[in-house]
């Protein structure tokens, strides 16, 4: 065997591989879109809870406090879902450097694709291309 042939070989990705990083792919695949909606649902949410920010003022009618009550409980839990997005968008972002590192460009059998489960052959051969994993929008923060 040539050297050549020697190191293609050594980087070629085996069956157990190659299923990881269909499971990656997957992963990756599902994930953005799923979290480009929730990014989108909160951005939605954080301007409705500006609005009724707004709309509640600094009043001290028991009504306005009692609003201003549920209100601050309703950003802690935006606050929270803020926080759960940005580790989600974290893990995903981890997920597509292990598939970087990992699998992109390797070399794999393709017995080895080929018996794989329709899905991950799928996952494997529609790789990154449409893949955008999400960022946490700098605009997108917590509120006070």
């Amino acid at each position: 065997m040539s050297m050549n042939h020697q190191a293609l070989a050594q980087d070629r990705l085996d069956a157990k591989a190659l299923a990881a990083c269909a499971n990656k792919a997957q992963q990756l695949q599902l994930g953005s879109g799923e979290l480009h909606q929730r990014l989108d649902m909160l951005a939605s949410r954080r301007r409705t809870l500006l609005a009724g920010s707004e709309a509640i003022g600094d009043g001290a009618s028991p009504e306005l406090t009692a609003a201003r009550r549920q209100h601050d409980h309703t950003v802690v839990a935006f606050n929270a879902d803020i926080a759960t997005v940005r580790r989600d968008i974290q893990a995903l972002n981890q997920v597509k450097a292990e598939y970087d590192r990992d699998c992109s460009g390797r070399p794999y059998r393709r017995a080895d694709l080929d018996a794989m489960p329709a899905s991950a052959r799928e996952a494997m051969r529609g790789g990154l291309a449409n893949v955008q994993v999400p960022y946490l929008d700098p605009a997108l923060q917590p509120l006070p």
